[in-house]
């Protein structure tokens, strides 16, 4: 009986009902995002190379080139740093394996975290764990009793709870947004009205 108490509470209050279409639909809007984030460093790492060696940016002061060039290197170097520290805060989820096997999981377990991988997603096996097993599954069945539509029940404490977890890998993206997004386009787009060259 204190086992079974202990194990269940606090009472959980909110349900995730994973099918086949909400996971693949999930997994889509993870894979774009992730996408249109290595398109958007793409495009400012063309944008730094191009204030080098394009004559059309030769009477722009190199402080300033250095400056766009700086904080996008910064940018890069703090965003896959902090992928990595968030990976080894999440070491214990991975399981005892052979060397290789622990870095390839570390490494895929770092650039998940690298393009904000959500928990639902990155930590499925987890989250399909039995809740009699110390998991947060609770029930599997199928829509309309088809075989072909299995959905799984997923309880957890509070959504509000679920969704801290599920985005807590987003602070990754903190890096990116100050020293590339804000600050790196902010010094572009000096640059583009000071030289009257625009390449967005």
């Amino acid at each position: 009986y204190k086992d079974s108490a202990k194990s269940s509470y606090p009472p959980r209050t909110y349900n995730r009902r994973v099918s086949t279409n909400i996971w693949q639909t999930t997994l889509a809007g993870a894979m774009l995002e992730a996408g249109l984030r290595l398109v958007s460093l793409q495009a400012m790492f063309k944008l730094n190379v191009m204030l080098f060696w394009d004559e059309s940016y030769a009477e722009v002061p190199i402080s300033l080139k250095m400056a766009s060039a700086g904080l996008f290197c910064v940018g890069i170097l703090a965003w896959v740093c902090l992928a990595f520290l968030t990976a080894w805060s999440y070491r214990d989820f991975t399981h005892p394996d052979n060397q290789i096997g622990k870095l390839l999981g570390f490494g895929a377990a770092a650039l998940l975290s690298m393009f904000a991988m959500p928990n639902d997603v990155a930590l499925l096996a987890i989250h399909m764990l039995p809740a009699s097993h110390g998991g947060l599954l609770q029930d599997q069945n199928c829509i309309a009793g088809n075989q072909r539509w299995p959905v799984h029940t997923i309880a957890h404490h509070c959504k509000a709870d679920h969704d801290y977890t599920n985005w807590s890998g987003s602070k990754v993206q903190l890096p990116l947004f100050v020293f590339i997004d804000v600050g790196g386009s902010m010094v572009i787009a000096y640059i583009s009205w000071v030289s009257g060259v625009i390449n967005f």
